[in-house]
This record gives structure tokens, C-alpha cells and sequence, in this order.
């Protein structure tokens, strides 16, 4: 199909074989795509009736040398060593391909895990042991994977900073309103009974969690705490307190894991910048690198993009491969 509309294109005088810009996703289906271009061009050239034609099809076939049919890694390397200085890039980098590249990773993740150890001493080391207790490259997967996340879709690597003090706060107080709101409620309607009594009790136990000093001791009481059964007169209430205690809990979920969050992001950030400088000291550009300084150059450069445009008549891109 990219092929006709490639013959098409040149034969109906709409672009000569230079306008054309066709995008594949591999060298092995650009150099295909080629070959088939020329076949086509020779079948072409012998069956088109009209001579305008086929003189625009023989100039295509003499100049097919001259076609841009290239991967979307070519053509971004194309376009920054053209603009290397406007880049701000040097132009004589390299472009590795995905078994270098990953290498490269490898090595910066076992530089910045290093550094990372040193500058977190346990709490970073029960990190690494946590995701990757036998060692076997389970953390630089995570870590590259999200890294990967971030730059496919244009954005710096790091992850949101967690703050939640201020819902741990909030929750705190709602329980400790629904517990007063219980009694209350006792107070007023005069009920009695065992599952009066078993929420009174456990009652006692989410006092002494909203009072501990540290999260651990609050989440074990808070668990041995847990309302249950349910009472018809105050049900309003009851349903409060178990919503409260609910959101109570998963607020300290949250703070005990946002330690967690903040360790990932930092290693997160240093693996960022690990590779960087690994990539600049080698002169070399990943895929993402190409994609997005390209991007840059052309959002920052309205000259360079007017011009580039103006150097197409037509863009396809080779999708079925």
C-alpha cells in the first residue's frame, strides 16, 4: 500500500521521490520498503500508458537513491546533526540501539545504587532487600521500567512527593469524633448490650492508637481496634465510626509508605541522571534522547521547523510490518 502511494505521488507530479518522507519502525523494513519501491517503479515505468508519466517515473527510478526512507530513529538523528548547535547537542553522537542501551542502564543503575546505599545507609539497603532480595536485577527492572514510563511519554522521571501528614491529621481528628459521637449516642438512647460493650472496648483501643507515639504501634492497635456488629437505634453513628477507622487506617498505610515513595523517587531520579552523564561521557543518544530532543528542537525553533515542513510534500508511515 505505502508503496503504490509512493509511485502514485511521483507519478502524478506531486512530489518527486526527495518530498516523500516514509517512516518504518526497523532498518531491515526500510531497506524491504526500498526494494519494493524500486520493483514497483520498473513494473510501472513499462505498464503506464502515459508518457508524462512515465518520464516522471523514470526520473523517480534514476533518483531513488535520493528517497527518504529511513526508521523514525534515522530520521531524528538526520534532522539534529543538521541542527547539532540549535540542538544543543554535540554532532558526532552516536545512536545506540536497544542491547547497548540497555547495558548503559545497567551500568548507571549499579553506580547510582551504590551511591544510593551510602547516602541511605539501612533504610536504603531494606529498600533494595525488600524489592530485590536475591539480587537478581528485580529493582533495576522496576526502576527502569517507570524511568522508561516517563520518558515514552515526554515527561523528567520522578514521582509525585508524598505529603500525608496533613490526611493523617484529618482522619485522626474524624476518629476520634466518631468515637465521642458513639458515646454520645449511648448516652442519649440508653441502649445496653454485648455489641454496646464490645464497641466500647475496642473503643479504648483505637484511643490508645490515636494516642501512640509511632506508626507501627498505631497501626497494630488500630487493627486489633477494628468496629464490628452493628446497632439499629445508632446506626448512623456506628457506620461513622467504622468509616472513620477505615480511613484512619489507610492514612497510616499512606504515611508508612510514603518513606517508601520517597526513597524509590530519589533512586528513581539518581538513575535518571546516572545514565545522562554515562550517555554524555560516551557521546551516545538512546531512542527516547533522539525523540525528544527532536521534539524540543522543532518546539523551540519555528525557522528549523517551517523549513523542515517545507522540505515534505508528503508523509506515510509503513504500519503493517
Amino acid at each position: 500500500m505505502v508503496a503504490r502511494r509512493f509511485i502514485e505521488a511521483v507519478a502524478s507530479g506531486k512530489a518527486d521521490v526527495d518530498q516523500i518522507l516514509t517512516i518504518t519502525f526497523t532498518k531491515k523494513a526500510a531497506a524491504e520498503m526500498m526494494n519494493r519501491v524500486r520493483e514497483v517503479l520498473r513494473r510501472q515505468i513499462k505498464a503506464d500508458p502515459d508518457p508524462g508519466r512515465v518520464e516522471r517515473l523514470r526520473q523517480a527510478y534514476r533518483n531513488i537513491e535520493r528517497a527518504r526512507i529511513s526508521t523514525m530513529d534515522s530520521f531524528y538523528s538526520r534532522v539534529l546533526k543538521a541542527n547539532a548547535l540549535a540542538a544543543g547537542i554535540d554532532p558526532d553522537f552516536a545512536p545506540v540501539d536497544e542491547t547497548r542501551s540497555l547495558l548503559l542502564k545497567e551500568e548507571a543503575f549499579n553506580t547510582c545504587l551504590k551511591d544510593f546505599v551510602r547516602r541511605h545507609g539501612k533504610a536504603g539497603a531494606d529498600l533494595v532487600l525488600a524489592y530485590d532480595r536475591k539480587l537478581a536485577g528485580d529493582l533495576f527492572t522496576i526502576i527502569n521500567d517507570v524511568h522508561a514510563t516517563f520518558r515514552s511519554r515526554g515527561r523528567e522521571p520522578g514521582l509525585p512527593k508524598p505529603n500525608p501528614e496533613k490526611l493523617v491529621d484529618q482522619n485522626r481528628n474524624r476518629l476520634q469524633a466518631a468515637i465521642d459521637g458513639f458515646d454520645e449516642a449511648v448516652k442519649l438512647t440508653g441502649i445496653e448490650g454485648k455489641t454496646v460493650d464490645n464497641i466500647r472496648e475496642t473503643n479504648r483501643t483505637l484511643r490508645g492508637a490515636i494516642k501512640a507515639p509511632d506508626l507501627e504501634t498505631r497501626e497494630s492497635l488500630l487493627l486489633a481496634g477494628k468496629p464490628k456488629g452493628g446497632l439499629k437505634k445508632i446506626k448512623v453513628e456506628v457506620d461513622e465510626l467504622k468509616a472513620a477507622w477505615e480511613a484512619y487506617l489507610l492514612a497510616i498505610k499512606s504515611q508508612k509508605a510514603a518513606g517508601t515513595i520517597r526513597l524509590m523517587s530519589d533512586l528513581l531520579e539518581s538513575y535518571d541522571q546516572a545514565y545522562s552523564d554515562l550517555k554524555y561521557r560516551k557521546g551516545v543518544l538512546d531512542f527516547a534522547d533522539l525523540s525528544l530532543k527532536t521534539r524540543d528542537l522543532l518546539l523551540k525553533n519555528e525557522n528549523i521547523a517551517r523549513r523542515l515542513a517545507a522540505s515534505f510534500s508528503l508523509i506515510m508511515v509503513d504500519e503493517f510490518q
